[in-house]
């Protein structure tokens, strides 16, 4: 779904380059971190209690899963879970 006008798209990508490429890496940065703060919480509240390789495993999950097939999925979440301890 696209509910931008055209109008709008077009100013909005004219803005964005008139940053420069290290203002838009730094803006794009702290997006995804700020998602990222935003999907832990959403897990812990689903999980509870958790430990922090369950909570990369759990995070990786939610960013990646659609990435990988289930059994590339399954070798990252077991390396995740060893490495993570």
């Amino acid at each position: 779904m696209n509910d931008t006008s055209m109008a709008v798209e077009i100013r909005y990508r004219e803005m964005l380059m008139r940053l420069s490429p290290l203002q838009r890496f730094h803006m794009a940065s702290g997006m995804f971190t700020d998602a990222k703060i935003l999907v832990e919480e959403s897990i812990r509240q689903q999980m509870g209690q958790i430990t922090d390789a369950e909570l990369k495993t759990e995070l990786f999950k939610r960013f990646y899963a659609c990435d990988f097939s289930e059994t590339e999925l399954a070798a990252i979440t077991a390396h995740l879970k060893f490495h993570s301890s």
